[in-house]
């Protein structure tokens, strides 16, 4: 008796681990298996294809320098929980934030700092750890527009920074 090969789109375990490594060639493979219902390819088309779209949007805001959704973080935080909560964060003399939500005590160390304007335009606020809103793009008339600097912020452990969509600040150490 002859053994002969099977086609790898008839072969489940290598449509599978195509699927999880090369998303785009196991689809290929997998819509031209005879071995899986329409209703099971449907489904394996949309399980995988969101764990493929959830992993090139992570790279994604990895690559830009960009904080994860919440959602995301929490999910890495049970996958990974050494790696999402650091001891200690480190001092930086200088820092670009862009669009997103910025933890004191997570993503940004504890101290006073000089906030200012790198480009576009958008709102800034500080929330306290009480949950209550400070935006700085308020002058003593309640006009609410952004300076080019802050000088003196002092931010304390557990209080947010928000930067709104489409605005860039640096932060420098004090």
């Amino acid at each position: 008796m002859r053994y002969e090969p099977q086609p790898v789109s008839e072969r489940k375990e290598a449509v599978t681990l195509l699927l999880i490594l090369i998303y785009p060639l196991g689809l290929f493979f997998l819509w031209e298996s005879c071995r899986y219902t329409r209703a099971g390819k449907v489904a394996r088309t949309v399980v995988f294809g969101a764990l493929f779209l959830a992993l090139a949007y992570t790279l994604w805001c990895a690559a830009l320098g960009r904080p994860l959704p919440a959602p995301a973080q929490r999910a890495a935080a049970i996958l990974n929980p050494a790696a999402t909560a650091p001891a200690t964060v480190p001092a930086e003399a200088y820092r670009e934030l862009g669009e997103g939500t910025y933890t004191v005590g997570t993503d940004i160390a504890p101290g006073t700092y000089t906030i200012r304007l790198v480009s576009g335009t958008g709102s800034l606020a500080r929330v306290s750890s009480l949950g209550i809103s400070m935006p700085l793009t308020a002058d003593p008339e309640g006009i609410y527009t952004l300076k080019d600097e802050y000088q003196g912020v002092a931010l304390g452990d557990g209080e947010r920074l928000v930067v709104g969509e489409g605005l860039r600040v640096s932060l420098t150490a004090e």
